[in-house]
């Protein structure tokens, strides 16, 4: 059940990154998404890594007790540190569901 959990929180954080850097970082959004990803990346090489170093020194749960501490200073920072949400994004011309609908899928 708690595998579950942590794949709907992925989900969600993933979705989170792409909105937050689409709208905050318009003029600059392909530098920020090739470091976002360069970012996850390493965090799939090094977090294992990690992993391994905190078990042999705690055991099981220092994992647990050491990644709680890690993501709850990351969401005190972030409350500074993001910016207030936009009432709304102005684009420059408007998107409609049948244009979204018009893309071309190649099938394979």
């Amino acid at each position: 059940m708690s595998r579950a959990f942590q794949g709907v929180g992925a989900a969600g954080l993933t979705i989170a990154v792409v909105a937050i850097i689409s709208i905050e970082y318009r003029d600059r959004i392909e530098k920020m998404f090739g470091i976002q990803q360069t970012l996850s990346g390493m965090a799939m090489i090094i977090g294992p890594v990690i992993g391994l170093i905190l078990f042999k020194i705690g055991g099981f749960s220092c994992i647990f007790y050491v990644l709680s501490g890690v993501f709850f200073s990351g969401l005190v920072f972030l409350i500074f540190v993001l910016p207030k949400d936009k009432p709304e994004v102005i684009t420059k011309e408007q998107v409609s569901w049948k244009i979204l609908m018009s893309v071309k899928v190649i099938e394979i």
